[in-house]
């Protein structure tokens, strides 16, 4: 026999909490930043969606590739090469950092095209070239995650209300939707 507690555990109810999370944490999801004043410039609003700004443009760089310039790149594929290692440099945290936000979306845009012509690369069995890509941008994004979580923490630590003891007003919504989805759990499991 089972316990009185295994109905809790269902795939209907699995699949009704799992739709609950995403009505939930949807819209907020793609976005990495706390949601105050600070980081404002790195928000893109869609209706009621939060995006990554940055994480934008790199997916508009993907589709631009996909949709567009891989039928230009066989012709010019070393301008890409050479167009590639240039938003490698642009994209290393200290030079990043310098450029107005319009500047930063533009290298983002030129990041997801480089991901994208990786991508073709390989289809196109250029192991080599693509291998070294790969490389390349697996250091990139190990420096710019680390250069990047000091970059907010000296961005919140200059907040007034780093200090506080209570959560900032960047992680305050954040923090009521996994209260409320903690609401829903605790509801369906004690229910009988």
């Amino acid at each position: 026999m089972k316990g009185q507690g295994y109905k809790n555990f269902s795939l209907s109810n699995r699949i009704k909490d799992s739709w609950v999370w995403l009505k939930c944490f949807g819209p907020i999801l793609f976005v990495h930043k706390p949601l105050c004043e600070k980081f404002q410039q790195d928000i893109v609003r869609v209706k009621n969606i939060l995006l990554c700004r940055g994480c934008c443009f790199v997916w508009a760089g993907v589709f631009l590739f996909c949709f567009v310039l891989s039928y230009w790149v066989q012709v010019h594929m070393v301008i890409f090469l050479l167009a590639g290692g240039v938003v490698v440099i642009l994209s290393a945290p200290k030079v990043y950092a310098r450029f107005p936000r319009w500047g930063r979306d533009i290298i983002r845009l030129g990041l997801g095209v480089l991901m994208a012509f990786v991508g073709w690369l390989i289809l196109k069995q250029y192991y080599v070239s693509a291998g070294g890509c790969v490389f390349v941008l697996l250091i990139l994004r190990a420096t710019y995650v680390l250069k990047s979580r000091q970059l907010s923490i000296q961005t919140c630590e200059s907040c007034a209300e780093y200090r506080n003891m209570d959560i900032c007003s960047g992680f305050a919504q954040k923090k009521e939707i996994m209260e409320r989805y903690e609401k829903h759990l605790e509801r369906r499991l004690t229910q009988k």
